[in-house]
């Protein structure tokens, strides 16, 4: 079996019913590009983030996966690695899983920040 990002990503956002239009929205494209990136067979890094996390599921997984590092695995075809790679790798993953918390919670932050500041020039143009 071909690992196919696209078609991967396709069914999570049809999992989650978040559809094409929407999808574009959280990340800032049309529609038309996210029917082009349902039909790739792989994606940009940049990209695959602003994907995860806009659907909120870890697509870097679904490489690992695809690879045979993981036993959860719905791909079983792949080169494999050794354990010293995969114990790096896994590093990796943890790093990045932390730091990814981190930007979410930094997000809400800015966003609680954004609310107030449109609450406080609400009230100021009220008292005019």
């Amino acid at each position: 079996m071909e690992f196919h990002i696209g078609k991967i990503i396709k069914m999570v956002a049809k999992e989650k019913r978040i559809g094409p239009t929407e999808l574009g929205n959280k990340i800032n494209t049309s529609k038309q590009n996210i029917y082009g990136i349902f039909r790739r067979q792989s994606v940009d890094t940049k990209l695959l983030v602003k994907l995860s996390m806009a659907l909120d599921h870890d697509f870097f997984m679904e490489y690992v996966r695809y690879l045979g590092l993981s036993s959860n695995t719905p791909y079983t075809k792949g080169p494999g690695m050794g354990s010293e790679d995969a114990s790096q790798m896994q590093l990796e993953i943890d790093y990045l899983k932390n730091a990814n918390q981190d930007l979410r919670k930094a997000n809400d932050d800015l966003r609680d920040m954004v609310k107030l500041l449109r609450e406080r020039l609400n009230n100021y143009e009220g008292k005019e």
